[in-house]
């Protein structure tokens, strides 16, 4: 192989006296942007649209927290529905038109907890306010306006159990077991 076809500079490292170069290049310039822009947080991310199409919802800074806003579509003005203050929301979606859910944990235990809100800031509720017991989704139920599906290691903390959970109330039904430990189910998914 020829080093002349070679793309780059093939002798790399490069001297002492060519990163000075380039360095003297780099301070002369005034860039746009700093290294810090590229490692910071987002102003807003997470950006979703309601199922009626009638709001977009986003992830913004609340008391230095990651928190819910919404906004109706052609407003200029968005407005918070959560209060988060001790960890992001890391999660959340449109359960329906008015209702988003949430997932967060307690001070970084990874015990994730589902919450649900209305888009006008009313009835929040914690669906699974259990100590020690996570959650995940398994099926939002796209379908169904005021349930998930949801796995929980309620019973036992190694096995992810499905339940029906309603939105709304936090009544929730288990329907199957994951009893030994031995034999696990390790993951759960529906048939729609």
């Amino acid at each position: 192989m020829n080093k002349d076809n070679l793309p780059g500079d093939i002798t790399l490292p490069s001297s002492s006296e060519e990163i000075n170069k380039l360095i003297e290049v780099e301070e002369k310039r005034n860039w746009k942007y700093s290294v810090e822009d590229f490692f910071r947080n987002p102003d807003k991310t997470a950006y979703q649209i309601s199922p009626d199409g009638k709001y977009f919802s986003f992830l913004a800074s609340y008391e230095r927290r990651k928190n819910i806003f919404i906004q109706e579509i052609g407003s200029d003005k968005a407005k918070r529905i959560t209060s988060e203050t001790e960890r992001d929301i890391n999660g959340y979606f449109w359960a329906n038109n008015n209702r988003l859910v949430f997932v967060k944990d307690s001070g970084g235990d990874e015990n994730y907890q589902l919450l649900a809100v209305d888009k006008t800031r009313e009835n929040p509720k914690n669906l699974t306010p259990f100590d020690g017991v996570r959650i995940e989704i398994i099926d939002d139920l796209e379908d169904i306006e005021d349930y998930l599906i949801i796995g929980m290691n309620k019973n036992n903390p190694m096995l992810f159990e499905p339940y029906r959970i309603n939105i709304n109330t936090g009544d929730f039904v288990q329907l199957a077991k994951n009893e030994n430990p031995l034999e696990p189910i390790s993951s759960w998914m529906t048939d729609h």
